[in-house]
C-alpha cells in the first residue's frame, strides 16, 4: 500500500516553516521570507534556485492576484522583513 504524501510531516522534519498561499500558487517561509512556487500536486518546489526573497518579489502583481486571507499572511511576513 502506497503512503500518501504528508506535507506537514515533510516540512516539520526539514524544519521549514512554509505556509501555502493557494491563491497565488506559492508557499511562503514565514521565518526567512522566501517564496517557493507551488507544484501541480500542491507541494512546494524546493529545488535550488526556485526560491524568491520576499523583498525581491513583485508586490503589485502579487497583490493583484492574492485573496484576502492569503494577503494578510503575505503582508505580515513582508512587514516583518521591511523593518
Amino acid at each position: 500500500m502506497k503512503d500518501t504524501f504528508n506535507l506537514s510531516k515533510y516540512l516539520n522534519e526539514g524544519r521549514i516553516n512554509l505556509t501555502p498561499l493557494k491563491s497565488i500558487g506559492a508557499f511562503i517561509d514565514t521565518e526567512n521570507g522566501l517564496l517557493y512556487p507551488m507544484k501541480s500536486n500542491n507541494t512546494p518546489d524546493l529545488d535550488s534556485g526556485m526560491a524568491v526573497d520576499i523583498m525581491d518579489a513583485d508586490h503589485y502583481e502579487i497583490m493583484d492576484q492574492i485573496d484576502s486571507d492569503d494577503g494578510e499572511i503575505y503582508m505580515s511576513v513582508l512587514k516583518k522583513f521591511q523593518n
